[in-house]
């Protein structure tokens, strides 16, 4: 029974990227984003921190490992941010606001705060979107990333309670 649920959840969660990818506004470039951001947060830390850190007992590499793999916030929200054609200064701005988060709600924060900095961008006159980055879109990054925070972690313990 616990195999069939977590098959069943894994595919409600595949439907539901899928269902973004294509229906949600650049949900695509997205969707890329928290691949590449997986690949430059996880990856690092799972090569490092075992094999550098644990099989070869090197601490250097294990740290790197460590440090990596806490950065998924960080790397999902600025990378979806420059994905979604964000100036780079402000999508670090976003990216900032994310630290110790995980990949998904720095991913959440990311994409919605894009688009109000997108706005903000277009709207406000050049010095004062740096200080609307500063004193608005960064508060909200990392409030949007605290507040799904919750969410994901009791979506992936619930899992964890059928596997």
């Amino acid at each position: 029974m616990k195999l069939l649920i977590g098959v069943l959840f894994l595919g409600l969660v595949l439907y539901l990227f899928t269902l973004f990818t294509s229906k949600a506004p650049k949900g695509g470039k997205a969707m890329g984003a928290l691949a590449n951001a997986a690949i430059a947060s996880f990856l690092v830390e799972a090569f490092h921190k075992y094999v550098g850190g644990d099989l070869m007992g090197m601490d250097y590499l294990g740290q790197l490992g460590n440090i990596a793999g806490g950065l998924g916030g960080v790397a999902a929200a600025g990378l979806v941010a420059l994905a979604l054609g964000v100036l780079p200064v402000y999508a670090f701005v976003i990216a900032v606001a994310c630290g110790n988060m995980d990949l998904l709600p720095g991913f959440i924060a990311g994409y919605l705060m894009s688009f109000v900095m997108l706005w903000i961008e277009e709207k406000f006159p050049d010095g004062l979107d740096l200080i609307a980055s500063i004193v608005i879109v960064a508060p909200l990054a990392r409030l949007l990333a605290t507040a799904s925070t919750p969410v994901v972690d009791a979506t992936l313990l619930q899992n964890r309670q059928y596997n």
